[in-house]
């Protein structure tokens, strides 16, 4: 089975590899542009990105080994069908480009941060400890026959500065976690062991959440990180199934409880309607909540519109 991911918070644009060419060769032909690159991942584990910025894929080799700089890498241990990965990438140079692999697939994507702030409004970009931090989304397939249960990607990741070096690469192995999807998916990922909720007020005004995980025919079937009990899921997911209840469905993050953490949790919430990747009225799909958020501090995400039993785009 061939493999991919997504990634977000970030612009990314997928490009073909040189297996026997120098790393410069590399950046040449992807500034240059490829005539085969294309918007279109249906058929890819990554599926495109959270928010406006754009991912795209071209069939190519690995990524070229490098040493110039290094990175440190972090991303969730377990992702599901469907959701989204927070991804923290370290780095002791500013990056411009960053570069991802997944072992199996003919490819390599490329997330463009030539534009991106340090230190960035939206959280993109931070300095500490003097290093460059880089929260990235990572947005997944949703076909659980694509990414099926308890399988495991390897994810290559390597960074090339404004002067055009070449990072190390750093590897990571996520493992998948089959969840529901139904006609309607909506999913909660996040980077630290805090209790994070998801919520999903339904037109009717009753709410699903892990305390009332069913309402008509949406169902919570994943909840991660109860009351501070470790267990690196760090997901949640909520489905519909049809037929869809018109209305309006409000979509929210709630902290339940800090866990001893003294950095707020950044956050990414993806939706999935009838197999296509869709963004939420007045969006706050990616963010951070803040270092000094108490319990019960909730983020309202946006809205979903339902009408004649489909999602108003």
């Amino acid at each position: 089975m061939k493999k991919s991911l997504s990634l977000a918070f970030v612009s990314v644009v997928l490009l073909l590899g040189c297996s026997q060419g120098t790393f410069k060769d590399f950046f040449d032909d992807l500034t240059n542009g490829f005539d085969n690159l294309t918007n279109d991942l249906t058929g890819n584990l990554l599926q495109g990105n959270i928010g406006n910025l754009q991912m795209g894929f071209a069939p190519g080799q690995g990524i070229p080994e490098g040493n110039d700089f290094s990175i440190e890498v972090e991303v969730n241990s377990i992702v599901i069908n469907g959701g989204s990965a927070i991804v923290d990438v370290t780095s002791d140079e500013k990056l411009s480009k960053l570069f991802l692999n997944i072992e199996g697939e003919n490819g390599v994507y490329q997330i463009d941060l030539e534009n991106v702030a340090c230190p960035s409004q939206d959280d993109i970009c931070r300095i500490v400890g003097g290093k460059y931090l880089y929260t990235l989304s990572v947005l997944l397939n949703q076909d659980p026959e694509k990414l099926s249960d308890g399988e495991s990607l390897e994810i290559t990741f390597s960074g090339l500065s404004e002067d055009n070096e070449q990072s190390e690469s750093v590897k990571e192995k996520v493992t998948v976690k089959e969840v529901g999807f139904g006609d309607l998916q909506v999913s909660l990922s996040w980077n630290n062991p805090d209790d994070l909720d998801l919520y999903v007020e339904t037109p009717s005004g009753d709410k699903i959440f892990y305390a009332n995980t069913e309402v008509g025919n949406g169902r919570l079937d994943l909840d991660a990180e109860a009351a501070c009990q470790p267990d690196d899921i760090r997901n949640e997911n909520i489905y519909f199934t049809v037929p869809l209840s018109d209305g309006t469905y409000k979509v929210s993050v709630r902290v339940f409880m800090k866990c001893g953490t003294s950095t707020g949790a950044a956050y990414s919430v993806s939706a999935f309607h009838n197999r296509e990747i869709f963004d939420f009225a007045g969006k706050k799909q990616q963010g951070r909540f803040g270092d000094r958020d108490d319990d019960d501090k909730e983020i309202v995400i946006g809205t979903i519109t339902v009408r004649n039993g489909n999602v108003v785009k």
